[in-house]
């Protein structure tokens, strides 16, 4: 319930357009995640001043189907979030890798990192015709984040704030007792990132074996593969197998001139889609990755 609360004050703050016209209930949230199938109950442990918090039932078997429906609400969520997740996934690395969390983190590198990653995930976004520079939007973002007590900013570098029982304290660690907005924007496009990821390694694998590979077969394996590394606990969402994405994604890679894509006609009048990579983007590929 806090949690939702704090996600509608947020979104009600940068006024981003949703269906959601009152502020979220108890009765609203319990409603809402019946109806998608989910089990709820009453939590054993109640946080300080409060009786009547719920926490959500997940089985990663028996919940599958119902897991994946919920990225058909996500994904719609994200195209008015990516600078958000973009940004929250670049800080969620940042902090939680030893080397990288001993190394200054300024806000320049923060606005190159996320543009570079956004112009990636470009096919996922419906753009505005008036966008205002990525630099200003990330150094806004910051601002936020800073106003609600995750980072703090001095002389162009960001720390990590971690909360705690009401205090707070600056440390490289995520981990935080109340609803971290970094690591909620992190987890909304965590799926998406793995999956170019997995494409992007993909992509290597073409261009080191200088080969062809009909696009469906490549789309359908990914599919697949990606479903058995969920299932090994090698990725943490099983939104990331979803066919759409790793298709846009491979048409991203073509845009980008990573994939050479060249259809070639068949027997019933279509045609099919092979693509393939020359060696020659080895480097361009392992920036990308």
């Amino acid at each position: 319930m806090a949690s939702c609360l704090q996600v509608h004050k947020y979104f009600k703050a940068r006024k981003i357009n949703s269906l959601i016209t009152l502020t979220p209930s108890l009765f609203a949230i319990t409603k809402v995640v019946k109806k998608l199938g989910f089990k709820i109950r009453l939590m054993a442990v109640q946080p300080k001043g409060r009786n009547n918090e719920m926490e959500v039932l997940l089985s990663a078997k028996d919940d599958q189907k119902n897991l994946l429906g919920l990225s058909y609400y996500s994904n719609a969520l994200m195209q008015s979030q990516i600078l958000d997740c973009c940004m929250a996934f670049l800080l969620t690395k940042h902090f939680n890798t030893p080397v990288e969390a001993r190394q200054p983190l300024t806000i320049q590198i923060v606005q190159e990192s996320v543009k570079d990653l956004y112009s990636i995930l470009r096919y996922e976004i419906i753009e505005r015709i008036k966008q205002r520079p990525i630099g200003e939007l990330v150094q806004e973002r910051l601002k936020d984040l800073e106003e609600n007590g995750e980072i703090s900013i001095s002389a162009g570098s960001i720390q990590k704030v971690v909360k705690i029982k009401g205090s707070s304290k600056k440390n490289g660690s995520m981990k935080m007792e109340t609803l971290s907005l970094v690591s909620f924007f992190n987890k909304m496009g965590l799926h998406m990132m793995d999956t170019y990821l997995i494409v992007s390694m993909a992509v290597m694998e073409i261009c080191n074996s200088n080969c062809e590979v009909l696009q469906e077969n490549l789309v359908n394996e990914l599919h697949k593969t990606i479903i058995t590394m969920h299932g090994q606990s090698l990725l943490q969402n099983l939104q990331s197998c979803l066919k759409e994405t790793i298709t846009t994604a491979l048409s991203r890679m073509v845009s980008l001139n990573l994939l050479v894509s060249k259809n070639y006609p068949v027997q019933n009048g279509g045609q099919q889609t092979y693509v393939s990579s020359p060696i020659a983007n080895k480097a361009k590929i392992e920036v990308t990755i």
